[in-house]
């Protein structure tokens, strides 16, 4: 965070950011958090992230096999261990956590420590067996507890005709409307 704070004051005492001409946000959010930072707001333009093109020829599947998934990174900022604890009060509900990342040892170590039956750690999976998880699901969890300049995963859930349980932060609201496509909580 230091190494980031120091670049950017820098950048700002040089003129660095006034000889770029466009700056491109994945998010209102983003842009908003850019304008805070005072780049000039007439260089900064929202286009959102991309999904693959084979996501438009999706048939959504409105069927479960009674579980929730989580999906991503496994970071301290992805707030996966708040997921866990949560988990934990209601063990008739089940859980699959797939990827991979820093944090996993230590996730997997919390769901012992709780003694969580109804979570399940997958890993990294190929393309097909992320697909059979986005088909199966209940909906997805995106438990984020740092700011989200986008949600990918949001967009894919939505593309299997999936429901998103997500933070209320960064650009999350801007993808999810509260009880229509899914609910959006106080991290």
């Amino acid at each position: 965070s230091f190494i980031a704070t120091a670049e950017n004051l820098y950048n700002k005492i040089t003129g660095y950011y006034d000889l770029i001409d466009v700056f491109l946000c994945p998010s209102q959010a983003m842009r908003n958090l850019a304008i805070n930072s005072k780049i000039n707001p007439d260089k900064l333009f929202v286009l959102n992230s991309f999904i693959k093109e084979s996501f438009f020829n999706i048939n959504p599947e409105y069927n479960d096999k009674g579980y929730f998934l989580y999906i991503g990174r496994l970071s301290k900022e992805k707030g996966v261990h708040y997921l866990i604890e949560a988990i934990n009060k209601f063990p008739d509900i089940k859980l699959h956590i797939v990827g991979k990342g820093p944090e996993e040892k230590n996730l997997m170590e919390l769901s012992e420590k709780l003694n969580t039956s109804n979570v399940t750690f997958l890993g990294f999976l190929s393309d097909k067996e992320v697909e059979d998880e986005y088909k199966n699901c209940i909906a997805t969890i995106l438990p984020c507890n740092w700011f989200e300049t986008f949600g990918l995963t949001i967009v894919e859930s939505f593309a299997y005709g999936k429901p998103v349980i997500a933070s209320k932060i960064g650009a999350i609201p801007e993808l999810i409307e509260n009880h229509i496509n899914g609910i959006v909580f106080q991290p």
